[in-house]
């Protein structure tokens, strides 16, 4: 099985530091450049990172082909937020395959 490029830069940012996992941790970072929401996350959720979105004034996508949790090996992970600015452009330009944009 391959892994797409969107999820390699996942992996590098994770690697980096350049992350943060979940609604309750995003909420206390003070800058996002990209929202990743695992398909599987729930609809409150949902909601909170639409909110996060907004505040950040970044773009959300959904990962449709795996899980976060399995990616990440954080076993509750549904959200991730990626602050380094050139990693989200990267991901954001490699996320055609195993992504969808938006919620």
């Amino acid at each position: 099985m391959t892994t797409s490029k969107a999820k390699t830069f996942i992996g590098f940012a994770v690697r980096k530091g350049a992350f943060a996992i979940n609604v309750n941790t995003i909420e206390r970072i003070k800058k996002a450049y990209l929202l990743v929401v695992c398909g599987s996350a729930g609809e409150n959720t949902k909601k909170k990172s639409l909110a996060l979105s907004k505040k950040f004034g970044c773009d959300i996508i959904t990962m449709t082909d795996g899980t976060l949790a399995e990616l990440l090996k954080k076993e509750k992970a549904k959200v991730i937020a990626i602050t380094d600015i050139n990693l989200a452009k990267a991901i954001k330009e490699n996320s055609k395959e195993g992504f969808r944009e938006g919620i």
